[in-house]
């Protein structure tokens, strides 16, 4: 049976509402004796012994060809829970190997240090889905072996050079493990007093001395398991200490990486078979049948060590959530990170109807449904709320310049930074990949256009980013601090009211030239469907562009708020001096409505209509308002007034100088008793009447 492993958390509770965990790691090492892919005598021996270890990270010597790697790969661990580092083949001598947990780790290129025996291979591992944790760095090497001077200086020259690139690439205050064969047979070594130098490097278990044949030292031998000599591996039982795994000292601070106490172990070594094969009598360490896999597989026992992270920042942050759609982020990394766990007291409040991601997952507690996975501190959600409520995130704060990777097309991102910066600064170090990104509100910021009405970006938000490809984004905070921020206000229609936020919309930019003079300062533009629902409305500018959220419609409710997939959109405008809405002329005026769209509106003019001419106000009957909709040729002293039935002026709706173009006026009849009425259009000597019909 192939090894099944089990990632160990604990959760410690601190002081007050703050809480840290602790994930417990397994590390081994495990010299192979030249393991190749026809090895298959072996493969229940070792598997035995893996599946005793359950490594998370397992890094192996004594290999002998990338076949052999990922013959152990496949047969020994389970490609489907392991996965294993790109392989360094070095011609005349057995290669390193790294194996770990796919669901837990990846790997970055490794680091062949060249030596004038055998390679130190240097594996940088980080976690996955928790960038902010630190990478660790795991070596491993197979150190010249024999006694004598000669040979202990050959092992410091192996040593010195991996202490040297540590040095050179300034990793001296990083989390390093080195582990392998290191054939010291006591701690006068040099190589011990190279690595301990500075207190660069330690031994967990803090046991100097002299350990070849020591009986003060027997529950740490690791070589040999035999007695006998075969399949080349070496006899003369248990009597040195020839494998270890080191530590950085940044291992002992009280938070980030940390070793476990009482964990290292020499696997299968109960201290009781000194000079003696693993087999012989009675293994008090481990069964039986462990003991004799250990003897068959290698000559070496694995050394393992436990090591646990301790969040370095521990804290609260709270989300205000809106009644209806949300779209927002976590500057904390949640403990724990399980959706059911961190939304668990609104859930308790019935106030969480769903929440999303990016990818089409979702959580909804109602009918207990979740395929989302954990919360991750490098990804936005949407959620949809039944009240106005609060979310308490806890638990460890990701450092702010901590990369977060975008996909080709739309990723949902949070934005980590404390201090607030405007978009295009924020974005500064992907601009060249960026198509757009755009807020909860629908603004935008599109950098081929050199337009922004997102303002200062912040936490609790969430923001989606379309790129052309993939890429990695670090929120920049500009050290002068936020430009184009402070004095950033937002005008907000007023008569053209679109719909709130349905959870997805489209991104519309308008240009008018001389928007003020066409229309007047502060004219509003309205996006409408067929039916005449407004979907999206924006304030003209003046003499810049503009932009608008046209929102799609809510798959969540029965009703239709917003636009359809594929229908067409049409655009109107509120002049803000006569609070008539007309049509404006068009250079695009075919729109259609698409989620995560973009579309360019070029507004040239006021549409002129080539009669003058007054529509059927509609709705007619009407109960409390209808809208009037009329034409003018050229500009005209314009009245449109109320009349009853025997044609007395009731009351004066436009009594001005009118432009040409077509026009619409919502008329409320608050103040007038159910009945017949005549709407009258006059311009200049032409008139128009209509019939109108008041229930109320």
């Amino acid at each position: 049976m192939k090894h099944l492993l089990l990632v160990l958390i604990s959760l410690l509770v601190a002081a007050a509402s703050c809480f840290a965990q602790q994930e417990t790691i397994r590390v081994a090492t495990y010299s192979l004796l030249r393991f190749d892919s026809d090895d298959e005598a072996r493969v229940a021996a070792f598997q035995s012994v893996v599946n005793g270890v359950t490594p998370d990270i397992l890094i192996c010597q004594d290999i002998i060809s990338e076949d052999g790697a990922d013959f152990f790969l496949n047969e020994v661990l389970d490609a489907e829970v392991f996965d294993r580092a790109v392989y360094i083949d070095r011609e005349g001598q057995n290669d390193n190997m790294c194996f770990f947990r796919s669901d837990l780790f990846t790997c970055g290129n490794p680091v062949a240090i060249e030596t004038d025996l055998r390679d130190v291979t240097v594996y940088p591992l980080s976690r996955i889905n928790e960038p902010f944790l630190p990478v660790l760095y795991v070596a491993t090497t197979y150190l010249k072996g024999s006694s004598g001077g000669a040979n202990e200086q050959r092992r410091l020259g192996e040593v010195n050079e991996f202490l040297n690139y540590i040095d050179a690439e300034g990793l001296n205050a990083e989390n390093i493990l080195f582990g392998g064969v290191f054939n010291l047979y006591d701690s006068d070594e040099p190589v011990w007093a190279a690595l301990h130098e500075n207190e660069l490097f330690k031994d967990p278990i803090e046991t100097p001395g002299d350990w070849h044949d020591g009986e003060e030292f027997v529950a740490v031998h690791t070589q040999s398991t035999r007695t006998d000599q075969f399949g080349g591996g070496a006899p003369g039982g248990l009597d040195d200490r020839f494998d270890f795994i080191f530590i950085t000292s940044t291992f002992d601070d009280e938070e980030g990486w940390m070793y476990v106490a009482d964990s290292y172990t020499a696997y299968g070594n109960d201290g009781n078979h000194l000079n003696q094969a693993i087999t012989e009598g009675e293994n008090q360490a481990v069964p039986e049948e462990v003991a004799q896999a250990l003897h068959d597989a290698s000559d070496h026992l694995p050394v393992y060590m436990d090591i646990s992270y301790v969040p370095t920042e521990i804290g609260e942050f709270t989300i205000r959530l809106h009644a209806g759609w949300n779209m927002i982020s976590s500057p904390i990394q949640p403990i724990p990170a399980d959706m059911e766990s961190v939304w668990a007291d609104v859930v308790d409040r019935n106030n969480l109807r769903l929440t999303k991601n990016d990818q089409g997952q979702f959580y909804a507690p109602g009918p207990g449904f979740n395929n989302m996975g954990d919360w991750v501190v490098t990804r936005a959600f949407q959620a949809k709320m039944t009240d106005v409520d609060e979310l308490v995130v806890s638990g460890q704060f990701a450092p702010e310049d901590t990369p977060i990777d975008l996909r080709e097309g739309w990723t949902l991102v949070p934005y980590l930074p404390e201090q607030r910066v405007a978009a295009p600064d924020a974005v500064a170090g992907i601009v060249d990949e960026l198509i757009l990104i755009k807020d909860f509100y629908g603004r935008f910021y599109r950098p081929d256009f050199g337009f922004s009405n997102m303002g200062a970006l912040r936490r609790s938000q969430g923001y989606y980013v379309k790129m052309n490809a993939e890429a990695v984004l670090v929120w920049n905070v500009p050290e002068d601090g936020i430009r184009n921020v402070e004095d950033m206000t937002y005008s907000i229609p007023t008569h053209l009211l679109a719909p709130m936020p349905t959870g997805n919309n489209m991104s519309i930019l308008i240009t008018a030239d001389k928007a003020g003079l066409l229309f007047g300062i502060g004219s509003e533009i309205g996006a409408f469907t067929p039916d005449g629902k407004c979907v999206g409305s924006a304030i003209l500018n003046d003499d810049s562009p503009s932009g608008m959220a046209v929102w799609g419609d809510d798959p969540t409710t029965s009703i239709i708020e917003g636009a359809i997939e594929g229908e067409t959109i049409t655009f109107k405008v509120r002049d803000s001096a006569t609070c008539l809405v007309f049509d404006p002329e068009l250079d695009n005026p075919s729109i259609k409505y698409t989620t995560d769209g973009f579309e360019l509106l070029t507004i040239s003019g006021r549409t002129v209509p080539n009669k003058f001419m007054l529509d059927s106000p509609y709705p007619n009957p009407f109960n409390s308002s209808t809208n009037i909709s009329f034409s003018i040729p050229e500009q005209q002293q314009t009245s449109l007034s109320i009349l009853d039935i025997s044609g007395r002026e009731t009351i004066s709706l436009i009594k001005q100088q009118l432009l040409a173009g077509s026009y619409q006026f919502s008329f409320k009849a608050d103040d007038l008793p159910s009945g017949v009425y005549l709407v009258r259009l006059k311009a200049g000597q032409l008139t128009k009447t209509a019939k109108i019909t008041l229930l109320k």
